[in-house]
């Protein structure tokens, strides 16, 4: 994972950055789009409506989107990957 890494809740400041790099922790990264599927334990079309909603109000070419490693993100994405990519969203790796 080394050099990324995402704060955790993206609460950060000097002294964060200062332990990360110390670790070898180098990029940090943020989110433009949270999903907020620790909210919608359970309820895929909730985690799907943040995402599509958080995609229309960022209004950029590019936007990071944030999920957890739950079994509900997972069904989610199994419906949301496809429909974006219908939408003309392309997936990107991370640089």
């Amino acid at each position: 994972m080394a050099p990324h890494w995402r704060p955790p809740y993206g609460a950060v400041n000097q002294r964060v950055r200062d332990v990360a790099a110390s670790l070898g922790f180098t990029k940090m990264w943020l989110w433009d789009v949270d999903s907020l599927d620790w909210r919608h334990l359970g309820n895929t079309q909730g985690i799907i409506k943040e995402v599509e909603g958080g995609l229309v109000r960022s209004r950029k070419p590019v936007s990071d989107i944030l999920f957890h490693d739950k079994p509900t993100t997972v069904a989610a994405l199994k419906i949301l990957l496809p429909r974006l990519n219908s939408k003309g969203y392309k997936l990107v790796d991370f640089p």
